[in-house]
């Protein structure tokens, strides 16, 4: 849907599955990203083809993360890997991902970014303030221009949501982020997410929960 977005002049897009576009041909709304003239399409693992393409610079990158307890996880959330980011960004330029509910991710991206803006799941890191106000958020939201993308969006449903997200007020929450006690950054010697602090939801390490488990038992 991003190549969609009018402003949008180029989409590279990193996937290390060479399944995946067979995969996603059974979804049609997901498939017609193959069909616009901005995308590239990369078989490579995300880390190695930044570390490949040092040049190459964004205004913006979006990296869909795996839940941070699993295997390989630091490889996408670590301090490192959110410096090799970094070094690809454009002057104000975004990275946005998934934090998958884990306080570490964020507290290590305050660590490395100035700020930091936060959605559900989901945070927004930069070194240039977010200060967009609801009114451009709300006109930006207005500018998917192909079809059937723009249909879709100007259902009722997709402009209520966009409202609400326009609605959201950016607040920066790196400074309390990097004020927090008892938190790890995640780097790619402590692998802290999947092996040093793995957890339930919540926050519950596992030892503690088998802990109550045989308590209660």
């Amino acid at each position: 849907m991003l190549a969609a977005y009018e402003p949008i002049e180029s989409l590279d897009m990193v996937e290390i599955n060479r399944g995946y576009p067979e995969v996603i041909r059974h979804y049609p709304d997901q498939s017609r990203i193959f069909e616009s003239d901005k995308t590239k399409l990369h078989f490579d693992d995300g880390r190695r083809w930044l570390k490949r393409n040092p040049d190459r610079k964004f205004d913006l990158i979006v990296a869909d993360v795996t839940w941070h307890e699993r295997n390989n996880s630091t490889n996408l959330l670590s301090a490192n890997f959110l410096h090799i980011l970094k070094s690809h960004l454009k002057p104000g330029g975004v990275v946005y991902f998934n934090t998958t509910g884990s306080e570490d991710v964020v507290f290590t991206a305050a660590q490395v970014f100035q700020y930091i803006v936060r959605y559900e799941n989901h945070i927004a890191v930069s070194n240039a303030p977010f200060i967009m106000s609801k009114q451009e958020v709300w006109d930006n939201m207005q500018r998917f221009v192909k079809q059937p993308i723009r249909a879709m969006y100007d259902s009722w449903i997709y402009q209520r949501a966009f409202r609400g997200l326009a609605n959201q007020p950016l607040i920066d929450i790196a400074v309390k982020y990097r004020g927090r006690s008892g938190l790890v950054k995640i780097t790619d010697d402590n692998m802290a997410t999947e092996y040093r602090r793995t957890r339930l939801t919540g926050g519950t390490t596992w030892f503690s929960f088998l802990k109550k488990v045989w308590l209660s038992s």
